[in-house]
This record gives structure tokens, C-alpha cells and sequence, in this order.
């Protein structure tokens, strides 16, 4: 929706510098460049929850709700580079079912008071869209210190999607 009323929004784990470097070298390193179209490291982040389009009346308590959850770090191990050929999507995940990841993602979603998720939350990054060949590789695991989370704006336009951080969580 383009409708200026409305934002859209999602949570999400938002990378460091050198997080961005390391995906950005699985990019070339794999050469995801040849079968689909890279995703640009600015716009690296693990979803935890898509809000979709938000009411612009509806997003301060949105960003108090956001800011105010509280959760102990943890490391989210990444550690197989992949795709989904069905959605077209080349993506960098753990082979691991992080309790604390999932933990997190319920709370905000209680937090928020969406309903539980009926799919397995699957923690990854998208290194790539229109992405055309199935692959499954093992990588040296990178660890993803999670300390926050963030509340991002997704504006679309004929350029892609350009990605605003609208608040953060406290740090624990």
C-alpha cells in the first residue's frame, strides 16, 4: 500500500558493519550474481515479525511496545548458505533450532498481541531474489551477536526497498 496513512513496518535483527561484510562476501563467494539478483548489505536483517501496513495512528504505540522489550543477548550461529527455489530466494541461515530466537520472536509477538505463528520460524538473511537454482552448502558458522532488535519502515519504490530504523529495543 502506498497510502502515506499507512506504514509499513516490520521487526527485525538488524546486522553490524562487519555482520554486512561477511554476508556481503557469501554473495560473491557463491556467486549469487549469476543465477538472481543480490540483495544490497544495507538492506541485511533477520525478519522476526512483519507488521505489514500500519496505521499511522497505530505506530507510536507500535514503537513503545518495541522499545520497551527486554530479552538476554545471545548468538545466532549462521551457518549454511541455501535457497528456497519455490520463492526464488537464496538465503544464509542456522542449521540450529535457536531457543532463544524463537523465544524472542513469541514474545514479540505477545508483546504485540499477534497471534502465535502456525509455521516453524526459520532465522535467515536473503542474500538474493529471482534466484534460480537450488543450493545447499555448509559454511564456516559466522556468529551474529543479538543484543537488540529493531523496529524498521520498509519504503518500496521502483529503485527496491529502502529500509528505515523507526525505534530499537533497550539493550539487556
Amino acid at each position: 500500500m502506498t497510502d502515506s496513512s499507512y506504514h509499513r513496518l516490520f521487526v527485525a535483527i538488524w546486522p553490524t558493519s562487519q555482520i554486512r561484510t561477511q554476508l556481503s562476501n557469501l554473495q560473491t563467494e557463491f556467486q549469487l550474481n549469476r543465477n538472481g539478483r543480490c540483495i544490497p548489505s544495507k538492506n541485511f536483517h533477520i525478519t522476526v515479525v512483519f507488521l505489514g501496513d500500519v496505521a499511522k495512528e497505530e505506530v507510536d504505540p507500535v514503537i513503545e511496545i518495541v522499545r520497551a522489550i527486554e530479552f538476554k543477548p545471545f548468538t545466532i550461529e549462521l551457518d549454511q548458505v541455501g535457497s528456497w527455489p519455490r520463492n526464488r530466494v537464496a538465503w544464509v541461515g542456522s542449521s540450529l533450532a535457536e531457543l532463544e530466537v524463537t523465544t524472542l520472536v513469541e514474545d514479540v509477538r505477545r508483546n504485540l498481541q499477534l497471534k502465535k505463528e502456525r509455521r516453524k520460524f526459520i532465522p535467515h538473511v536473503t542474500l538474493a531474489r529471482k534466484f534460480r537454482r537450488k543450493i545447499h552448502y555448509n559454511i564456516e558458522p559466522i556468529p551474529w551477536p543479538v543484543h537488540k532488535i529493531a523496529l524498521v519502515r520498509s519504503n518500496l519504490s521502483s529503485l527496491g526497498a529502502h529500509y528505515e530504523i523507526v525505534a530499537e529495543s533497550k539493550l539487556s
